[in-house]
């Protein structure tokens, strides 16, 4: 790709991994033998309904996008564009995906002897248990999710995810999961997990707003290259390598911040409804004693 493409040649460039494209469509046939299955025992419209189907199938576009569209050909020639695809595969997609009720789906639709054999680990094997679990405690999630942020944007693991294609594959592996884990907290989807207060969720999500934003503006205020890879490339339709490390930065700055809010609104109002339940609860006591 030349250093300024055109509209056509770049809306063309799409990659077409097998991998990535065999992964996300046995994920949707999983999820789309869970919809007949539940239809076929008349559960189907109860729990999940059409909206929960939509939100599955954006988050799976969205790993589409970012992983075989021109996003991910151009990300490799333009930082802001990388930039894009992290914030698709770390803050977009895994929450449309839990949006999904997936677990249910998923495991309904699944080949019945792997979901026994899981069901057989996770009740003989503490560690299994014990695991999951981790996996669903904030404490766990919210360092994993800001160490995840912040070591894959060290200027070392940075450039050698892009002159290496398997470390490269690892770090949109650890942005996904990562992403997962972090959003199953503020989401829940699990129904037979803890219930964490809409007033913990929301303080869980605005303690990741600040370093989210911290490194979104180092990549607007630092006046040099961060990254030698994209210093030493050509750039494409003229942009120079600050104003494409600034763009970087408002990406992450604020379409980070905007997709946080997205999540802060609804968490807020449901803290605020619960707390007037609360004192509404008070207060019929009282006038009952």
């Amino acid at each position: 790709m030349g250093s300024n493409p055109s509209l056509v040649t770049v809306l063309t460039a799409w990659s077409f991994e097998p991998s990535i494209v065999v992964g996300v469509a046995l994920a949707a046939w999983v999820y789309c033998a869970g919809l007949q299955e539940l239809a076929r025992r008349g559960r189907l419209g109860r729990s999940i309904r059409a909206r929960h189907v939509a939100y599955f199938a954006l988050g799976l576009v969205c790993v589409l996008i970012a992983l075989v569209s021109p996003v991910d050909t151009l990300s490799v020639r333009l930082l802001s564009i990388h930039m894009v695809q992290h914030v698709l595969l770390l803050l977009i997609a895994p929450p449309l995906l839990l949006l999904g009720k997936p677990v249910p789906v998923l495991l309904v639709g699944a080949p019945r002897s792997l979901v026994r054999a899981i069901a057989r680990a996770h009740a003989r094997r503490a560690w299994f248990r014990g695991f999951t679990g981790l996996l669903l405690n904030p404490f766990f999630a919210w360092p994993l999710y800001i160490g995840t942020a912040f070591a894959w944007h060290l200027p070392a693991l940075y450039d050698a995810a892009l002159r290496n294609s398997g470390v490269h594959v690892l770090e949109h592996l650890c942005y996904l999961a990562t992403g997962l884990v972090f959003w199953a907290v503020v989401i829940q989807p699990f129904p037979s997990a803890r219930r964490l207060a809409p007033g913990w969720r929301l303080a869980f999500v605005l303690a990741a707003m600040l370093p989210d934003a911290i490194l979104g503006l180092a990549f607007i205020l630092i006046g040099t290259p961060i990254y030698p890879f994209y210093a030493a490339e050509a750039r494409l339709w003229g942009i120079s390598v600050l104003d494409d490390q600034a763009l970087a930065g408002n990406i992450m700055f604020v379409g980070g911040d905007f997709i946080f809010a997205c999540a802060v609104i609804p968490l807020f109002a449901a803290a605020m409804n619960q707390l007037e339940e609360r004192e509404l609860a008070r207060w019929s006591a009282l006038d009952t004693e």
